[in-house]
């Protein structure tokens, strides 16, 4: 618990204020920002990472509701409608096969 909490306190330091106010469809512009902001940061990697990911995602997806375009098609082309999607289960007895989703 305490690991999400330094997460939550690098989000609203180093990367909410690089976000706010700023015109979404300059995102890359705002992300690279963000990361020039945040480098002198002790927390590399994973620390920033997953905090800016998750503010990217979240202005794809507002970008994506204004346009009534999912989130993907922002993106290019959709290539694959279904992706297959492992299941792993405890029961080693299952056929490898089975726990496979589309």
């Amino acid at each position: 618990m305490a690991r999400c909490g330094y997460s939550i306190r690098i989000f609203l330091r180093r990367v909410e204020p690089v976000f706010v106010g700023q015109d979404a469809p300059r995102l890359d512009e705002i992300v690279d920002k963000a990361l020039v902001f945040a480098m002198n940061y002790p927390f590399g990697g994973l620390g920033i990472g997953i905090p800016l990911a998750t503010a990217e995602f979240a202005v794809l997806d507002m970008m994506g509701r204004i346009c009534g375009k999912p989130v993907g098609r922002l993106l290019g082309d959709l290539h694959n409608t279904h992706v297959p999607v492992y299941q792993a289960t405890e029961w080693r007895d299952l056929d490898s096969h089975g726990p496979l989703l589309t």
